[in-house]
């Protein structure tokens, strides 16, 4: 947590947001979203609810789309109580205060997948083109978020529904 938040607040003091880096050195052992976002926290002071306020917010944001997912595919009720027992949980509690990638990763890659479901649920003729580009956009920011591991775990998911739903076109 200290060296991810510290990466960010060299970015937000040098400007530098193109390379990261620790002790003044160039340090790309992780993708860039955390320390771009925490960076821009930081202009509202440096401290520890800036340095995880990224993690914070992406939780947010992952109970609203899995709550317009869950609602739009399992009804009302089953959305209501599935994102309280997500957010109560003590896992989702202690990951959303976190200064570190693992909660960008995750709301950004169910999303993904969440959009990538969404059309695939569809039939044929009236499956949402946006959807589609929805589930794209969201992985790039959980590549960004993660790394190539973002695309291989979409890639399995997206292989079993295929193989599942026997949709080889």
């Amino acid at each position: 947590e200290p060296r991810y938040a510290d990466v960010a607040r060299g970015m937000y003091q040098s400007g530098d947001y193109i390379t990261p880096r620790l002790f003044g050195e160039p340090w790309f052992e992780k993708p860039p979203l955390y320390y771009w976002l925490a960076a821009s926290s930081f202009h509202l002071g440096i401290g520890e609810f800036t340095a995880r306020f990224p993690s914070a917010l992406f939780a947010l944001l992952f109970l609203g789309v899995w709550y317009w997912f869950a609602q739009r595919h399992y009804g009302e009720s089953a959305a209501r109580w599935s994102c309280l027992i997500l957010a109560t949980s003590l896992g989702w509690i202690g990951f959303a205060r976190a200064a570190a990638m693992d909660m960008l990763l995750t709301t950004t890659l169910s999303a993904s997948l969440a959009f990538f479901l969404t059309w695939l649920y569809e039939t044929p003729p009236n499956r949402p083109a946006w959807a589609l580009y929805a589930f794209y956009a969201a992985l790039a920011l959980a590549t960004l978020a993660k790394g190539p591991l973002a695309v291989a775990l979409a890639g399995l998911v997206v292989v079993a529904c295929i193989i599942h739903r026997r949709e080889w076109a």
